[in-house]
This record gives C-alpha cells, structure tokens and sequence, in this order.
C-alpha cells in the first residue's frame, strides 16, 4: 500500500516527481506530463436540485426525533391543568 502524499518527506516525493523545489517543472516536462495524465481539471459531477440537502437532513433519525418532540410538546394539553 502507499503511503498518503502528505505523510511523505518532501525530497522523496520530489525525487520521485522527478523536479525540485527551485525550478519546479520545465515547460516540455509539464506538457508530457499532461500528455500523458490529461490536463488537471475536476470532473463535472451530476446536478442535483437545490432541495436535496435540505431532504438529507431529514433522514437522519436523531433529528426526525427532535422534530417529533418538538412538536409534540407545542400540542396543546388534552385536559386544562386543574
């Protein structure tokens, strides 16, 4: 398993990138790279409505228990308090 990039000692990392701190990657090294990798953009996600995080957090348990006791406890009193 590799270890995470950021556990990493840095001379490491740019010894295996192949570059250094001081000059960094020269311009045919950053366009073979990104020939080989593709270019460094994230990917567009799915639309999701605007609704849905609201949604989410309804399904969780502990709040639709708080939802019912909150209501519960502005129901008013089935008898007057004598």
């Amino acid at each position: 398993m590799q270890t995470s990039w950021h556990l990493r000692h840095t001379d490491q990392i740019l010894h295996e990138l192949d570059t250094t701190l001081a000059t960094g990657l020269s311009e045919d090294q950053a366009g073979a790279r990104r020939t080989r990798t593709g270019a460094n953009e994230l990917q567009a996600g799915g639309r999701h409505s605007p609704l849905r995080p609201l949604a989410t957090q309804f399904s969780n348990t502990m709040v639709l228990i708080l939802m019912a006791a909150a209501r519960r406890s502005l129901r008013p009193p089935a008898w007057p308090p004598s």
